[in-house]
């Protein structure tokens, strides 16, 4: 198994595109995406349509949660508010259920996936020091590795 880890896609198809073509010609055979499939880029219903058709695993991020409407928007700045409330014009309900359904962290074999912090994932908190890093790595005891997005630094 080979797998591609993408995270804050942001309704960018075109970039969404490009990366799944450059995962499978370096021989990926599964993708999981750690968050954040919407908010930003002018797609989001037809960038989840393409995660939802490609990805084996699917994490909820912040903007995600925000466009199916599980978080407040009043935590976002205003440009992250305004694509946010198109984001939840542009899904249906279908769409908006299948964000409510994802999970926090993934676990395959022995990887760990969070969108953010390990150790309270809900809260989609930067992992920007070492201090978080730590709080994150003692949370997950016994995994090979630790996989996050949200920050926008690969």
């Amino acid at each position: 198994m080979r797998i591609a880890f993408i995270a804050d896609v942001h309704a960018n198809l075109p970039a969404l595109e490009a990366v799944i073509s450059d995962a499978r010609e370096h021989g990926a055979t599964h993708l999981l995406c750690l968050g954040d499939v919407v908010g930003y880029g002018p797609q989001p219903a037809e960038t989840l349509a393409r995660i939802r058709n490609v990805a084996s695993g699917v994490l909820l991020g912040n903007h995600d949660a925000a466009a199916a409407e599980l978080l407040d928007l009043q935590f976002f700045n205003p440009f992250a508010k305004e694509t946010a409330e198109r984001a939840i014009l542009a899904l249906d309900d279908e769409a908006k259920d299948y964000l409510r359904s994802l999970p926090s962290m993934l676990e395959v074999k022995n990887i760990a996936c969070a969108h953010s912090c390990f150790d309270a994932p809900e809260t989609y908190r930067y992992l920007e020091t070492k201090e978080d890093a730590e709080r994150s790595l003692k949370a997950m005891p016994g995994f090979t590795l630790l996989v996050v997005g949200h920050t926008h630094i690969p």
